[in-house]
C-alpha cells in the first residue's frame, strides 16, 4: 500500500479580502513641474517636495487591478538617473495595494541623495511656464478712482491688461491652456471686472467668456503652442466702476476668486516624461503557497514532487471592474535539506521548467495547486525517487513573478501646472470741503473773510495721495449774477497745512501757488491754486518733511484771506466753489468738486465748523464729533442748528455735551434747562447716504441770542457701524434782529470708516503623521506631518494649529518657509485632552498667503540593551571570527520600520547578519562602519541581531551606547578586549574621551588580570558630560597596554548637541536606568567590574 504525506510551505501569504477579472498590475511614471507666481512674475515661496519654486519632481506609482490582493517585493527598474537626484534605477515597495478603488495608484519608493527611501525624486532641469500680468489705467497710473471723478474719463475705469506667457526652456510645449478667472458676483450679480474687448494675442487663440451668464465677461482663455524660449502676449481691456462692480466705498479690490487665491492657471501635459526615463523591467510577487509532496512506495522508498498555488483572489470573489492576478512560473527545483543545519544543499536533486505550451508558465488563482509532475506544463513530469527508506527533508523552489497588465502595463506623464495670483487693485478717494469765516458789512469795504479749502484722503491706504492740487474759486458776482465790486485777494495770506490730527504749516518752497483777483468788471472769477507735486517730500516750517504720502483721514488745507469791496450791499450772497485733485504714486488721478460755502453781506456773520476724528485706532468705528457755532460782528438772534448722524449709527443724545462760551470762559449747559435735542427724522444726503437730522434749540423755545464773539460747542461720540466715507453736514441758522435778514451756513465734517472684516476661517489641509525614512538606534524616532494653510482674508489672520500625537511623544517643532524663501522654526506645546496628547502652536498667516508647515515630533528610541561577543575560531593572519549578539529594545509604544543599527566594523570584515530566527538581515557599509537594517520592531518589542565578522587580534572594540548625547547627560561606553595569541600578565586598559578641540574630558585606567591567548574581557565606562562642554564630534579611545607598550587601540565616536529639553533629559535618564537595572528576562552585561571568560584557544 502506498502512503502519501503532504508537507506544505506557505510563503509570503498575506490576507486578501474579496473581489473580480483580467489584466494585471500597472506601473506609472509621472514627472511634475509646479510653479507659483505673483502677478509681477516673481515666484511666491517654495513648493514641496523640492523646497524650490519652480519645483520639478517625479513619482513612481503602481496599481493592483482589485481591492483584495497585496503586491509584495515590487521592483520597478528605470532606464536611467540622468538629470535627477536618483542614486540608482530601482524603485521598490515591500507591499502595495490599491485603495479605495481597483487600479488606484500607490507610491513606490525611490532612492535619492536626499533620503532612502523617498516618495519622489527631484529633477534638476525641466521645462516650465512663467506667468505675469501688467496693466494700466487708461486715465493714468495703475490704480482705481472713485465714481465722483470729474475728469474726462468720468466714473468708469478702463484697465488695459497684458498677460505674459513665457516658455523659458529649450523644448517646445504644444497645446498649452491658460485661463484667467476674475472674481464673480462681487456686487450682486456683477463681477469684479467686465472684459469689454476681444483679446488680442500674438499667437494661439484667446477668447473672453461670461462664465456665469450675467452680462459681465469675467474669464479669459488662451490655448496654443509655446515655442522654445518665447513669450506670448494676450492683451485686453476690462472696466471697473465703483458702486457697480463692487459696493461703494470698497477701497481694495482683490481680483482673485473668493474661493481660490490663484486666479490664473497654465496647464500642459504630455505622454512621456521630461527626463526621458522609462521602465525597463517590472517585478512583483503576491500571495502564494508552495511546497512538496512526499510519497512512500510499497518498498518503503520515498519519492518527492513539488507544487505551487496562486493564492491571489479567485475570480468568483472579485467585484465588478476587478481582475485577478496571473503568475508566470518559469523554473522549478527540488532541494534536499540538511537536517543538522536546516539549510538546503547546494545542488538540487531535480529541476524542470513550465514550458510545454505558450500558456504553461501562467497560473491563475482558479487553477488551484499545480505540480511539477503536470504533463501539460512541466518539462520533467516524474516524481523524484530519493532511494531512501528514511523520510527525507526536501524543499521546493519556483522562479515566478506576477504578470503585469498585458494591454496597458506602463503609463508615462509629463505635467506642468503653473498658478499666479491676480493683483489687488487699490482705489483713491477724496473728500473736498470749503469753509469761510468773517463778516461783511454793507457798503463798507476793507473787511476780511477767510476761506479754508481742505482735500482729505479717504481711499485705500495702498493708494495714498502723492500729488495734491487745490483750486478755490473766488466769485466775481453774487448768486443773483450782479457785480458789486470784487474781492481783493492778499497773495501773502495764503497758507498751506498738512493735517494728521494736528495742523502743520508747509513751507512755501514745497508747493506752487497761482492766484488771481476777480476781474474788475466782473467778467472773470478769481482763484487760488496750490499744487504739491510730492507730499512726502514737502517741508514743514518746523524744518521736518512730511515723510509719507497722504494717508486716509489726513488732508491738505489751504487758507487765504480776501478783502470786501465798499460796493457790496445788503443781501448780496457770494458762492465759493472749486475742485480738488489727488494722484497716487502710480499716476492715477481723481478730481472732485468742493462742497461750496457762501458769504453774505450783512455786517454780521453766523459761522462755525464741524470736526470728525477717530482718536483710538483700536476702536476704528468710534467717531468723536465736535460742532462749533460762532457769531461775528454783532448780535444774532434765533440761532438753531441741525446735525446729521448716519442712519444705523449707535448714537444717544444723552451722551451729547453742549458748552457755551461767553467771550471769556466756557460753561457746560444742561439738557432740558439750556437746550433740547429733537430727532427730526431721516433725510437722504447728497452722496445717497441716509442720516437722522437732530435739531438743537433753546430749551425755553426758539433759538439762542448770541453776541459777537460768543460760541456754542456740541461734542459727542458715535459708533458708525457701516464702513465707508462720510461727509456729514451741520446746518446753522439765525437772523439779524435789526434788519430781520436770515443768516446761516452749512459746515461739513469728513471721516472715513474702515471696519475690519470678520475673518473667514483658515483653510487647512493636513497629511497623515508618518514615520521618517529611517530610525537610528540610540536616536529618538522622527515623525513628520505636513499642513497646508491658506488665509482667504485680505488681512492677517492668527490661528491655533493642533493635531493628535502619540502619548509618548517627547518633543517637537514646526518649520516653514516664508514668502521670501526664508526658513523659520516654531516650538510647539502639548495638551492632554480627553485622554489624548495634542501638539499645538499658534502663528500669523499673511493676507492670501498659502503656507506649508512641516511638523516634526520625536518618540522614544530603539536602544541597545545588551551585547554578547563570542570568539568562534582563530583565523589566519592574526584574525579571529567573532559572533556578536546585540539585543535591541523599542522603548516607544509605536512600531518602527527601517531601523538602522550602525556598527564600527569594516564592511569587508562582515560575514553574516541574522535575526533570532536565523533569517538573513540586510546590511551595507564602508571602511569605517556597517549599517544593519532591522525591517520592523513592534512597540515595546525586543530584537536580536547576530553578527558574525572577522577581526584582527589583539583588538579593542569600544561602542558608545548611542550615536548622540546632550550636554549634562550620562554617557555609557561598552569596551571589549580580545587578547592576542600569547598569554599576557598584568595588562591594563587606558580609556580617554576627547572633545572636538582634542581636550580630555574623561580618563580612566583599569588594571586587568592576566589574560590567556584569545581570552576576552568586557568592561563598561560611564560618565556625565558637563553643561559647559563644547558640542560636536567626540572621540573615545581605549588602549590595551602592558608596561608602556600599546598592544591594541580601539576608537568610538559620538555626537554631543545642546542641553535638550527637560522632557528629553528625563526620558534619557530613565532609559539608561532601565538599561542598567534590567529588562525582565535579559541580564544586562555592561558591568563596572572586569569580567573575563575564556573562549576558543588557537
Amino acid at each position: 500500500m502506498k502512503r502519501s504525506i503532504a508537507v506544505i510551505m506557505i510563503l509570503l501569504l498575506l490576507p486578501g479580502i474579496v473581489m473580480a477579472g483580467r489584466g494585471g498590475p500597472k506601473a506609472y511614471l509621472t514627472e511634475n513641474v509646479r510653479a507659483d507666481y505673483n502677478y509681477t512674475g516673481s515666484t511666491i515661496g517654495t513648493i514641496s517636495p523640492c523646497g524650490t519654486n519652480p519645483c520639478s519632481y517625479g513619482v513612481v506609482e503602481a496599481s493592483v487591478p482589485n481591492n483584495n490582493d497585496v503586491l509584495q517585493s515590487v521592483r520597478l527598474t528605470l532606464s536611467g538617473t540622468t538629470g535627477t537626484n536618483l542614486q540608482n534605477v530601482i524603485a521598490y515597495k515591500n507591499v502595495l495595494v490599491s485603495y479605495p478603488n481597483p487600479n488606484s495608484t500607490s507610491l513606490v519608493y525611490v532612492n535619492t541623495t536626499d533620503s532612502d527611501p523617498d516618495n519622489e525624486y527631484i529633477i534638476t532641469s525641466a521645462p516650465t511656464i512663467e506667468l505675469s500680468l501688467n496693466w494700466t489705467n487708461l486715465d493714468g497710473g495703475s490704480d482705481l478712482y472713485d465714481d465722483q471723478n470729474i475728469r474726462t474719463a468720468g466714473s468708469v475705469n478702463t484697465l488695459n491688461m497684458t498677460l505674459n506667457i513665457t516658455n523659458p526652456s529649450t523644448s517646445a510645449l504644444n497645446s498649452v491652456v491658460v485661463a484667467i478667472q476674475f472674481d464673480r458676483n462681487t456686487n450682486g450679480n456683477n463681477d469684479a471686472v467686465n472684459i469689454i474687448s476681444d483679446p488680442v494675442e500674438t499667437t494661439g487663440t484667446a477668447t473672453r467668456v461670461d462664465s456665469d451668464i450675467d452680462g459681465d465677461y469675467d474669464r479669459l482663455e488662451w490655448s496654443g503652442n509655446l515655442a522654445a524660449q518665447t513669450s506670448v502676449f494676450v492683451t485686453f481691456n476690462a472696466t471697473w466702476e465703483d458702486n457697480n462692480n463692487y459696493p461703494q466705498d470698497t477701497d481694495d479690490v482683490n481680483l482673485d476668486s473668493q474661493t481660490n487665491d490663484k486666479g490664473v492657471s497654465a496647464n500642459y501635459s504630455q505622454t512621456s516624461t521630461f527626463t526621458g526615463i522609462t521602465f525597463t523591467a517590472k517585478f512583483a510577487r503576491c500571495s502564494v503557497r508552495q511546497g512538496i509532496d512526499l510519497s512512500q512506495s510499497s518498498g518503503n522508498v520515498w519519492s518527492v514532487r513539488g507544487f505551487i498555488e496562486n493564492l491571489a483572489t479567485k475570480s468568483a470573489n472579485l467585484g465588478a471592474g476587478e481582475t485577478y492576478l496571473t503568475y508566470n512560473v518559469s523554473e522549478w527545483r527540488l532541494y534536499p535539506i540538511n537536517p543538522a543545519t536546516g539549510e538546503p544543499e547546494a545542488t538540487p536533486s531535480q529541476t524542470g521548467r513550465f514550458n510545454q505550451t505558450a500558456n504553461s508558465p501562467y497560473i491563475t488563482p482558479d487553477d488551484g495547486r499545480v505540480y511539477t509532475t503536470d504533463s501539460s506544463r512541466s518539462s520533467n513530469t516524474s516524481w523524484y525517487n530519493t532511494g531512501s527508506s528514511t523520510k527525507p527533508y526536501y524543499a521546493s523552489y519556483f522562479d515566478w513573478e506576477v504578470v503585469w497588465d498585458q494591454d496597458d502595463p506602463e503609463f508615462y506623464y509629463g505635467i506642468i501646472n503653473t498658478t499666479m495670483n491676480l493683483p489687488t487693485l487699490h482705489k483713491i478717494d477724496i473728500a473736498n470741503v470749503l469753509n469761510s469765516q468773517g463778516d461783511i458789512s454793507p457798503n463798507t469795504g476793507g473787511e476780511n473773510v477767510t476761506i479754508t479749502a481742505t482735500s482729505t484722503h479717504v481711499g485705500s491706504v495702498n493708494a495714498p495721495g502723492k500729488y495734491v492740487r487745490i483750486y478755490s474759486v473766488i466769485p466775481a458776482n453774487t448768486t443773483a449774477g450782479v457785480f458789486h465790486g470784487w474781492f481783493d485777494l492778499d497773495p501773502n495770506s495764503v497758507k498751506v497745512y498738512f493735517n494728521n490730527g494736528t495742523d502743520y504749516e508747509i513751507s512755501s518752497s514745497s508747493y506752487t501757488q497761482n492766484d488771481a483777483d476777480p476781474a474788475s468788471d466782473g467778467s472773470d472769477d478769481g482763484f487760488v491754486e496750490i499744487i504739491i507735486d510730492d507730499v512726502s517730500g514737502a517741508i514743514l516750517t518746523t524744518g521736518d518733511s512730511i515723510g509719507h504720502y497722504l494717508m486716509p483721514n489726513e488732508y491738505i488745507k489751504v487758507e487765504y484771506t480776501i478783502v470786501s469791496n465798499e460796493s457790496m450791499s445788503t443781501g448780496d450772497v457770494y458762492n465759493f466753489t472749486g475742485n480738488g485733485t489727488q494722484a497716487t504714486p502710480s499716476g492715477t488721478y481723481l478730481k472732485e468738486y468742493f462742497t461750496p460755502t457762501t458769504v453774505s453781506v450783512a455786517g454780521k456773520r453766523l459761522t462755525g465748523y464741524k470736526d470728525l476724528a477717530i482718536y483710538n485706532p483700536s476702536t476704528p468705528t468710534l467717531v468723536n464729533s465736535s460742532i462749533v457755532v460762532s457769531v461775528e460782528g454783532g448780535t444774532i438772534n434765533g440761532i438753531k442748528f441741525l446735525d446729521y448722524v448716519p442712519q444705523g449709527t449707535d448714537f444717544d443724545t444723552s451722551n451729547v455735551s453742549v458748552w457755551f462760551y461767553d467771550g471769556s470762559s466756557w460753561t457746560l449747559w444742561a439738557e432740558g434747562v439750556d437746550y433740547n435735542i429733537t430727532d427730526n427724522g431721516t433725510v437722504t444726503l447728497s452722496d445717497g447716504k441716509t442720516a437722522h437730522a437732530y435739531e438743537y434749540i433753546n430749551a425755553s423755545g426758539g433759538g439762542w441770542n448770541l453776541d459777537g464773539g460768543q460760541m456754542i460747542n456740541a461734542t459727542y461720540q458715535m459708533n458708525i457701524t457701516q464702513e465707508g466715507v462720510y461727509v456729514l453736514p451741520a446746518q446753522i441758522a439765525g437772523f439779524d434782529p435789526v434788519t430781520g435778514m436770515p443768516l446761516g451756513t452749512t459746515v461739513y465734517g469728513v471721516i472715513k470708516i474702515d471696519i475690519p472684516e470678520s475673518l473667514v476661517p483658515l483653510q487647512i489641509r493636513e497629511d497623515e503623521l508618518s514615520l521618517g525614512k529611517r530610525v537610528l538606534v540610540g536616536e529618538p524616532a522622527l515623525w513628520v506631518k505636513r499642513f497646508e494653510v491658506f488665509n482667504p482674508n485680505s488681512r492677517p489672520a492668527y490661528g491655533r494649529f493642533e493635531t493628535e500625537v502619540f502619548p509618548d511623544t517627547m518633543s517637537g517643532y514646526v518649520t516653514y518657509y516664508d514668502l521670501s524663501g526664508k526658513s523659520h522654526e516654531i516650538s510647539i506645546d502639548f495638551d492632554e485632552t480627553g485622554g489624548k496628547r495634542v501638539a499645538f502652536w499658534e502663528d500669523k498667516i499673511e493676507p492670501l498667503e498659502t503656507r506649508s508647515y512641516e511638523l516634526r515630533i520625536l518618540t522614544p528610541p530603539v536602544l541597545e540593551i545588551d551585547r554578547d561577543v563570542e570568539v568562534l575560531e582563530k583565523l589566519e593572519n592574526k584574525k579571529v571570527k567573532l559572533k556578536m549578539d546585540i539585543y535591541l529594545k523599542n522603548f516607544a509604544e509605536e512600531p518602527y520600520e527601517n531601523v538602522i543599527l550602525n556598527l564600527p566594523i569594516n564592511y569587508e570584515n562582515m560575514i553574516s547578519v541574522r535575526d533570532a530566527f536565523g533569517d538573513r538581515m540586510r546590511f551595507t557599509g564602508g571602511r569605517e562602519s556597517t549599517s544593519v537594517v532591522v525591517d520592523e520592531i513592534e512597540g515595546g518589542g525586543i530584537k536580536t541581531v547576530s553578527v558574525i565578522y572577522k577581526q584582527s587580534y589583539p583588538t579593542v572594540i569600544i561602542t558608545p551606547e548611542r550615536d548622540r548625547f546632550n550636554l549634562n547627560s550620562p554617557v555609557g561606553l561598552s569596551i571589549l578586549v580580545i587578547n592576542g595569541g600569547d598569554e599576557i600578565k598584568y595588562p591594563y586598559l587606558e580609556t580617554e574621551v576627547y572633545t572636538p578641540g582634542m581636550e580630555v574630558i574623561f580618563t580612566n585606567i583599569r588594571n586587568l588580570e592576566s589574560m590567556e591567548p584569545l581570552e576576552k574581557t568586557e568592561l563598561a565606562e560611564r560618565f556625565f558630560i558637563p553643561t559647559t562642554a563644547p558640542t560636536g564630534n567626540y572621540i573615545a579611545v581605549a588602549r590595551f597596554r602592558k608596561n608602556f607598550a600599546t598592544l591594541a587601540t580601539g576608537t568610538g565616536r559620538f555626537m554631543v548637541s545642546g542641553p535638550g529639553s527637560p522632557e528629553l533629559k528625563i526620558i534619557e535618564v530613565l532609559i539608561l536606568l532601565a538599561a542598567i537595572f534590567g529588562l525582565g528576562y535579559l541580564s544586562y552585561r555592561r558591568i563596572k567590574e572586569v569580567r573575563s571568560t575564556i573562549r576558543i584557544m588557537g
